[in-house]
């Protein structure tokens, strides 16, 4: 893994523009690209539903991409019931990749994707259902089983250096990005009448040229440096367990480390079937061992989310005015060394691994679980340093 992401990060450093002089803010202006084409499909009920590839326009420079989804039914006639983590997981897949395929943010579900979002620190009120435009209509209302977010897929890692952000100018290999529907019977356990059309409307956050010189424009620290976000799942977890995560993302630098536990029966998100306390051991060391009441409590701590629980993990995800916590989800951050929120980062406090490194977990499963482990890290051009203290 370590090999392909450091050949991605050598990939999106070709061609490199010359940096203006001074800092990279005082050079940049952020923009947003909105073409308004819309990516559009009907809800199938037990198949998944495959939308056209997107390959991101030229922006100068990338730093992030806005999914704006909405869904609206009209003449439902049933009393419509969202099915678990629904409607977040609208999307069965969110794929952000090189042209050569390699994963950069996915390829994983779009709850998954609300979940690194929500925990990671790239943003402020990083919760998609505390924004004021999410929303969904359960019951029996002519527009029951609508529904409207947007999500946002990072690319830059903190706008102070603009770390993180890809110069985009190559035509030739494109950065791509792939989605695809859930089936409907995922996203209602009781559907609408008929059900409904999603339409995606797909936007690109950049950056343009401030300095005043056309021919060349300010580029970010360690230019080239890749933020992924992937993941990888460990089933049949029940009783005394102790084993290794496998090697996704090692030989980098990790900023988040989260993991989603779901009960083998029913795959509902649980933490009565997560470990409790659960170890995490790094090359030997023990890092912590957290209970989960010590855990939710320096999570609510450090993300100021005071509300216990978001969600049951079992129904529709519901907007919220206060952001909570969420069933079965846990996150451990390296990313908060500057501030005290995670994200507020100068890089100090990155978990450097090498490629072999052991990250062991041990705990007891009470309930057969899958556990899904999502990695947020950083292929930097160049050795750690060159972004640290910036």
């Amino acid at each position: 893994m370590a090999n392909q992401t450091q050949q991605a990060a050598a990939t999106g450093a070709q061609n490199p523009v010359p940096a203006s002089s001074g800092a990279f803010r005082a050079n940049t202006q952020p923009t947003l690209k909105r073409p308004g084409v819309v990516l559009s499909g009907i809800l199938q009920s037990g198949a998944t539903t495959a939308l056209s590839d997107t390959q991101i326009p030229p922006t100068t420079l990338l730093r992030c991409i806005y999914l704006e989804v909405t869904c609206t039914t009209a003449g439902n006639a049933a009393t419509v019931v969202f099915a678990a983590d629904s409607p977040l997981n609208v999307f069965s897949t969110v794929n952000f990749h090189d042209s050569q395929g390699t994963s950069i943010v996915g390829a994983f579900d779009s709850f998954t994707l609300s979940m690194g979002e929500k925990f990671f620190g790239f943003v402020n009120n990083s919760d998609v259902t505390t924004s004021a435009i999410y929303s969904l209509t359960p019951g029996s209302g002519a527009t029951g089983g609508s529904f409207q977010m947007v999500f946002r897929i990072p690319v830059e890692v903190v706008s102070r250096t603009g770390v993180g952000a890809q110069i985009n100018t190559d035509t030739q290999s494109p950065l791509v990005l792939s989605l695809t529907l859930n089936q409907g019977s995922s996203i209602y356990s009781t559907a609408p009448t008929t059900l409904p059309a999603v339409n995606v409307v797909v936007s690109f956050g950049g950056y343009w040229n401030q300095s005043g010189n056309p021919n060349s424009f300010a580029t970010p620290t360690a230019v080239g440096t890749l933020n992924y976000i992937n993941w990888t799942n460990y089933t049949g977890l029940s009783g005394q367990q102790q084993f290794q995560l496998g090697n996704i993302g090692l030989g980098n630098s990790i900023a988040n480390l989260m993991f989603i536990n779901r009960l083998t029966a029913g795959a509902a998100r649980s933490d009565s079937g997560f470990a409790n306390p659960l170890q995490v051991a790094y090359r030997g060391n023990v890092l912590g061992s957290w209970s989960q009441l010590l855990w939710k409590d320096l999570m609510s701590e450090a993300y100021d989310f005071t509300g216990f629980t978001l969600d049951t993990g079992l129904g529709a995800v519901a907007a919220a005015s206060t952001p909570g916590l969420n069933q079965g989800v846990y996150n451990l951050w390296f990313n908060q060394d500057f501030d005290t929120q995670p994200g507020a980062t100068l890089f100090y406090g990155l978990l450097n691994t090498a490629v072999g490194d052991s990250i062991e977990l041990t705990g007891s499963w009470p309930t057969s679980s899958t556990l899904y482990e999502i990695v947020n890290f950083l292929a930097v051009v160049g050795p750690v340093s060159v972004i640290q203290g910036h």
